[in-house]
């Protein structure tokens, strides 16, 4: 089961860093955004189709409340706050400090974040971490 969910995880993965690239390329590329902008962008995009890609095929958590499902969302993009930082940071070093085309810089990116990911949504999204998120709920 874990390699099944690393598998599917991976896929999807692949398929949200390539919604990544592409939607950056072409906010950046063809519709001339800055960097922040087209990044951002396909930042946000990219990761709505993983949280919907992440919490019903790959981890199959499809027994919650509105109010749970609510919660999952925030807990998913505050935690992928924290991978958008890292993206911003490498895509500034990559064309700013060594010139090198975006795009390169942006799949070179998404290979790093891809790793953060993984391991934040794991928790997210694992019966086994319940505790976790419900710790999480309790603070607030």
């Amino acid at each position: 089961m874990k390699y099944t969910n690393l598998l599917f995880y991976s896929i999807f993965g692949f398929l949200a860093s390539v919604i990544n690239v592409v939607i950056f390329d072409q906010f950046h590329t063809n519709l001339h955004s800055t960097m922040l902008i087209a990044n951002t962008i396909a930042w946000f995009i990219s990761n709505l189709f993983s949280f919907f890609a992440n919490k019903h095929i790959v981890f199959k958590n499809d027994k919650h409340s509105r109010v749970d499902y609510l919660h999952e969302l925030g807990s998913f993009f505050s935690a992928r706050a924290f991978s958008w930082v890292i993206d911003m940071g490498i895509m500034y070093i990559g064309v700013w400090i060594f010139p090198t085309h975006p795009v390169r810089v942006k799949i070179f990116d998404q290979v790093l974040v891809g790793i953060i990911n993984y391991l934040v949504t794991k928790i997210i999204f694992t019966h086994n971490n319940r505790n976790i998120i419900n710790r999480f709920k309790r603070k607030k």
